[in-house]
């Protein structure tokens, strides 16, 4: 059974839910040991991102957009940009690599928690 936070005051309560499960914390003073900053959440030394669906799809299509910009087109004369598909890449990037692999610096992998309420929300470990 799913331990419920209303002893603790966080800003959003169930995506540290998520995070506590995730980590297999049950004790007040465990989970009070979570620290949000947005949507990055920090416990110990390691450090996650916990985001809904639409938001984990809107980061890492940000992250590939700036991978694209910054190492992509750099490397290609401008003469030849117009050959090279942005959108194509990028939509390639996240369905051969999963978000995991761009969202989750530390492993590369995406997991998935769903809270009592049934909101689902995505962890990436980033450190």
């Amino acid at each position: 059974m799913r331990k419920k936070l209303d002893f603790i005051m966080f800003f959003d309560e169930e995506r540290t839910e998520a995070l506590a499960e995730f980590l297999n914390l049950t004790e007040q003073c465990e989970i009070e040991g979570i620290k949000e900053n947005g949507y990055e959440y920090s416990y110990g030394d390691e450090t996650y991102l916990v985001l809904t669906d639409d938001e984990a799809d809107d980061e890492a299509t940000k992250r590939v957009e700036s991978y694209v910009d910054e190492y992509v087109l750099s490397e290609i004369p401008e003469r030849y940009r117009f050959y090279f598909d942005e959108e194509r890449f990028i939509d390639d990037c996240l369905t051969q690599n999963g978000r995991g692999h761009t969202l989750a610096s530390y492993d590369g992998t995406e997991h998935e928690i769903t809270t009592a309420s049934g909101e689902t929300y995505y962890i990436y470990r980033i450190n």
